[in-house]
């Protein structure tokens, strides 16, 4: 997640999304894992770029959009599960 948001959005752009410097991005991408308050900011940019369709609701947030996929079927080819946890 973290290294297609840094290709659309630069590496400026993605620090000023998530209001983190560019060192602690840098860390994720060399596999150090980022704190639960990170994922959930980085899972929600994320979906606001790539799939804003799976932010409808409030509900949508908290359950992280797992209620808006018929079981056994993701949405947009992926496989399922793929961007309900922590895919970096």
């Amino acid at each position: 997640m973290v290294e297609q948001l840094q290709r659309l959005l630069g590496r400026h752009g993605l620090c000023a999304a998530l209001g983190l410097p560019w060192r602690t991005i840098l860390g994720w991408l060399g596999g150090k894992m980022p704190s639960a308050g990170a994922v959930r900011a980085i899972w929600l940019t994320w979906c606001l770029v790539f799939h804003p369709e799976r932010l409808n609701s409030l509900h949508d947030i908290v359950t992280w959009g797992r209620f808006r996929i018929e079981r056994g079927v993701a949405p947009h080819g992926e496989a399922p599960g793929e961007w309900s946890g922590w895919v970096i």
